[in-house]
């Protein structure tokens, strides 16, 4: 099991905080009784805040909410980094777009299509579709991107 958290009391009777990484700002882990009468039954419930990544499951004690909170905190905060990581590669790929767009004219090498995944390669494609891309100055990025979208299930 991972290191214990270094609980606190929370803001109300029976809620316990815990800071994983230190900083307040990184997440946050809780343990909270959770009474009846409030959608659904009364029970200890832990709630682990990473991000935009959450998970929250009732407990059967206050010890077992602790306990897993303190073993599910790194699949959580794992969950976080790559989704950030994720988002980050989609917010290049935008900028990317946009200052070809701006420039009217698109050079496809620096997209890397060649070497870029399955993934990456869709997501291109969408970014392209969404924006309504599909046809004007980056219609060749668009070409290209389907051309190896193609490309790549031929070989299959």
């Amino acid at each position: 099991m991972p290191e214990r958290l270094r609980w606190e009391r929370g803001s109300e009777r029976h809620h316990f905080i815990a800071y994983p990484t230190g900083d307040r700002r990184d997440g946050r882990a809780e343990v909270w009784w959770h009474p009846k009468g409030t959608d659904g039954p009364a029970s200890w419930h832990y709630r682990l805040v990473f991000g935009e990544t959450i998970e929250s499951h009732p407990a059967d004690s206050k010890q077992h909410a602790a306990d897993q909170a303190t073993a599910n905190w790194e699949g959580v905060a794992g969950r976080e980094r790559t989704r950030k990581a994720k988002q980050d590669e989609i917010d290049d790929l935008e900028a990317m777009i946009n200052a070809a767009l701006e420039v009217g004219v698109v050079s496809i090498a620096p997209f890397r299509l060649d070497s870029s995944t399955y993934d990456r390669l869709v997501r291109i494609n969408d970014i392209l579709r969404t924006k309504g891309l599909l046809q004007g100055p980056l219609r060749p990025l668009a070409e290209a991107v389907s051309g190896e979208l193609y490309r790549r299930r031929q070989q299959r």
